[in-house]
């Protein structure tokens, strides 16, 4: 039955699409009705450095706007479905199948790629048209930041250019309480990605994330997730300011470690959460086996792990973490199924942590929601929560729901 839905659904945005592309085209159409809203469609990262052969993962993005003529709060249009051109030069391709390149974002709605495929344009570039459709209202997202898709690009030749969307050839449909056939949203702007390609003598390749071991002492690699961010999420590709961690042998003895980078990777939990992979070496530290460790945040409570693939709070003394090797090769520890949580922020010092979420944390994260802070893409800021580059309401939300915690894990 799904089946048949998702086939009559296509069937329908294809029509629903092309009546939007005549409206495009039909300067002189100035009704109403013409649209309920209108939205920004983009692209992130919106600056990319490639080595020859890298491959990258490019976001499509939209931000939809209010609804015309509606009242109140709350009245960002909802995003079904998509459809648009993305043209990119010869520097790049969209390497393998088309079909295993592309994919749709289902934590914002999404269940399927329509169509996804590659044609020559005029100019002697590659454009990919592309629809990503839903089959429901049940999860639409509306307002900024919705992430729509991804798309693999590979580097081919040295060079550089732009990846860019063709807002001539952009439609969006979305959910219209005010009328089951108004359903077209303009896309009233539109915003691609610049690229470089670097041959072996252009730029270094970023840097590794942590040190290499030394090889004289046990090496922690390990898995974590942090309960707001998703793998989509523009201000969460790193945690700039990274993880402290604090190693427990089974003596009780203590060695901490601060400024351990953790990088996203594109896999996610069970709930959604991003999933972050980090390494350091435990210096000083003479345990391999019978190890808790904890993992604190800049912006989140301290949770002790003590198994491996741990799901839940950690209540007992010590820890089961066994099988720490020296030197990068061992084995990987995965705490992503019970994320650390947002919302110590700050404390008596302004903007310090003090190991709990309390009236503090709250009042300075409604403060920085009431002045909307925003940072650039890839920014780091403490009191946005769900890595979308900015402090809102959701945030308050979110530590609403973390200060039932009230305090971290310290023993």
């Amino acid at each position: 039955m799904k089946n048949k839905l998702g086939i009559i659904t296509i069937l329908i945005l294809t029509v629903a699409l092309a009546a939007g592309l005549v409206l495009i085209n039909r300067n002189q159409d100035t009704r109403k009705s013409a649209h309920f809203a209108e939205a920004k469609m983009y692209l992130m990262p919106d600056d990319l450095v490639f080595q020859n052969g890298e491959e990258k993962l490019v976001h499509v993005y939209v931000d939809s706007g209010d609804i015309i003529g509606a009242s109140g709060t709350n009245q960002k249009a909802k995003v079904q479905n998509i459809q648009t051109q993305i043209c990119y030069s010869d520097n790049l391709e969209i390497p393998g199948e088309v079909k295993d390149s592309v994919n749709y974002v289902a934590s914002s709605g999404f269940e399927q790629v329509a169509l996804a495929r590659i044609e020559n344009s005029t100019s002697g570039e590659k454009c990919l048209s592309l629809a990503i459709v839903s089959d429901t209202f049940d999860n639409l997202k509306s307002g900024d930041g919705i992430d729509v898709a991804t798309i693999k690009f590979k580097a081919v030749k040295v060079g550089d250019g732009t990846i860019a969307i063709n807002q001539a050839k952009s439609v969006i449909s979305g959910e219209n309480a005010a009328s089951d056939s108004d359903k077209y949203i303009k896309v009233a702007s539109v915003a691609g990605t610049n690229f470089v390609v670097a041959d072996t003598g252009g730029p270094e390749p970023t840097p590794e994330p942590t040190t290499p071991p030394t090889g004289n002492w046990p090496v922690l690699k390990f898995k974590i997730a942090f309960r707001d961010i998703d793998s989509g999420a523009k201000c969460g590709e790193t945690i700039s300011k990274g993880v402290s961690i604090i190693a427990l042998g089974p003596d009780g003895s203590k060695k901490e470690y601060n400024g351990i980078n953790v990088v996203r990777t594109e896999a996610e939990n069970s709930k959604g959460n991003a999933i972050y992979e980090g390494m350091v070496e435990l210096k000083d530290f003479s345990y391999a086996d019978n190890v808790a460790i904890f993992v604190k945040g800049p912006r989140d409570l301290q949770w002790k792990y003590g198994e491996d693939k741990q799901k839940e709070f950690y209540n007992k003394a010590g820890g089961t973490l066994s099988g720490l090797t020296k030197g990068s090769d061992t084995k990987t520890f995965d705490f992503s199924e019970f994320p650390l949580i947002p919302g110590d922020v700050t404390s008596d010092v302004e903007g310090v942590q003090d190991g709990q979420i309390d009236g503090r944390d709250y009042s300075y994260v409604k403060a920085a929601a009431a002045e909307r802070k925003t940072v650039s893409a890839g920014e780091f800021l403490a009191t946005d929560f769900d890595g979308d580059c900015g402090t809102y309401s959701r945030d308050i939300n979110a530590l609403l729901i973390s200060i039932r915690e009230k305090q971290e894990q310290l023993y």
